[in-house]
């Protein structure tokens, strides 16, 4: 996410794609009656849950995804991906859920328990976000709807997103105390004012609908696309998220610098930007993106490890990792590091890369100790989180499965390890938490394998 953009995505209005009758035409025959549909908003744990009614005439729900560098980090992913979410937001502020300050004017909402984001909500900027129905206090989207990046000007090719979130992470809170197997602490305060709880404190004894209205009043609220399902009345429309969500652009996509998944997941509809939409160069597909540069002799030095609030501050020890192999004819060549989408099979909206690497090869940032103060398997790093260790920042875990960890950061949510018993000495990393110097995909250090040159 590099940037201080007030947060990627943007929550738009959602279109009908009912036939609309003929002014004055006699109807014949009575038209086919909506399907309702719920749509649910789930965390991994299931601790949270959330629900809005729509029918099948409000299908399908525009998607913006954005591949910034401050979305990356702090998610973990190569991109993401929100649609405006139609239901009470008032249920948002009843729950448990974690706020954490993503830029100004924006906050990320997440489960503490599983590391699952959920929402977003974003302050409403004048014209550029909308206007406030102040019947109900409900956001009416205009045009192409609300951006979560500030109004600030980027340049096409994202340096200055990535200077708004240097600017950005600097002044993000993040709470520090929380570790381990549901470990709770209490947060910092920091920026404008209690960023953790996220909301006001309201005088005990107003009007509960006041509050509620106080809440919400200026807000517009997404939710990541990764998180919601679809359940029909009468069980006959598609619920694959893919055929109901659909990708209506791509968003800060120079800050890839490679283009990331972008060139492999546009269509003759969707729009492609380099930075803001409508502000920035659009571009047009197929576009050859620079290729890595040539396997040299000199592999890449460190490599960070690092998520949008910098709890988690880990080094990828790249020129061990890559040393030089010589092949049979004598060449020299770089080793890469082996590269997996989950999801890529499927075509489904939001793909989670991985990059598998050794964990002797991953160390502490550059405030630790290095490679021999990390922990050297999948048990011993468990163990490290669970015994609050300072070393380790702000990484928690949850345990998806019997053989199964999901390790992430307790300040702002992102996605950091995937740890599975049957290979201790190693860890799947989020790829978008790795600073590569070639770009988001890191293509010359990891091998994607065949998938992508077949798309």
């Amino acid at each position: 996410m590099r940037s201080q953009r007030s947060y990627h995505c943007q929550p738009r209005s959602i279109r009908s794609s009912a036939p609309q009758p003929s002014p004055g035409a006699a109807t014949k025959t009575m038209s086919k009656p909506p399907i309702q549909l719920t749509l649910t908003a789930q965390c991994l744990c299931k601790a949270h849950t959330f629900s809005a009614n729509l029918s099948d005439t409000d299908l399908p729900l525009e998607s913006s995804c954005c591949h910034c560098t401050s979305c990356r980090h702090s998610s973990g992913a190569l991109f993401t991906c929100d649609v405006r979410w139609p239901g009470d937001p008032a249920d948002i502020h009843a729950s448990s859920l974690k706020w954490y300050h993503f830029s100004a004017g924006t906050n990320i909402l997440f489960c503490n328990e599983c590391g699952k984001a959920v929402f977003y909500e974003q302050k409403i900027q004048g014209d550029l976000m909308g206007e406030i129905d102040e019947e109900d206090q409900s956001v009416q989207p205009r045009g192409q709807g609300q951006e979560r990046h500030d109004t600030e000007k980027k340049n096409d090719g994202g340096e200055e997103t990535r200077k708004r979130e240097d600017r950005d992470e600097d002044e993000s809170t993040m709470e520090v105390s929380v570790r381990g197997k549901g470990g709770e602490g209490e947060g910092q305060k920091g920026g404008d004012g209690n960023v953790n709880q996220g909301r006001e404190d309201i005088d005990e004894g107003k009007d509960v609908a006041t509050k509620r209205n106080i809440k919400t009043r200026g807000k517009a609220y997404g939710v990541f696309t990764n998180t919601i399902h679809f359940t029909a009345s009468d069980g006959n429309i598609p619920m694959r998220r893919d055929q109901v969500v659909q990708i209506t652009e791509h968003i800060f996509v120079g800050d890839t610098l490679d283009g990331g998944l972008t060139p492999f997941l546009s269509g003759p509809n969707v729009r492609v930007w380099l930075g803001r939409r409508e502000q920035s160069q659009e571009i047009v597909f197929p576009r050859l993106w620079p290729s890595p540069a040539p396997n040299s002799s000199s592999p890449p030095d460190d490599m960070p490890i690092r998520c949008h609030c910098k709890g988690v501050d880990f080094v990828f020890d790249a020129r061990e990792a890559l040393a030089l192999d010589k092949n049979e004819d004598g060449s020299i060549e770089a080793r890469r590091m082996e590269g997996i989408l989950d999801g890529w099979e499927s075509r489904v909206l939001d793909v989670m890369p991985w990059v598998v690497i050794p964990l002797k090869h991953i160390g502490l940032g550059v405030e630790g100790e290095g490679l021999a103060d990390f922990p050297g398997t999948t048990p011993t790093l468990r163990i490290t989180v669970d015994q609050l260790s300072p070393k380790i920042g702000t990484l928690k875990y949850y345990v998806t499965s019997s053989r199964t960890l999901r390790f992430f950061c307790g300040g702002c949510s992102a996605v950091v390890f995937l740890a599975e018993e049957e290979n201790a000495e190693a860890v799947k990393v989020a790829a978008g938490l790795l600073g590569s110097p070639d770009g988001a995909m890191a293509r010359g250090i990891v091998s994607w394998g065949s998938e992508l040159g077949a798309r």
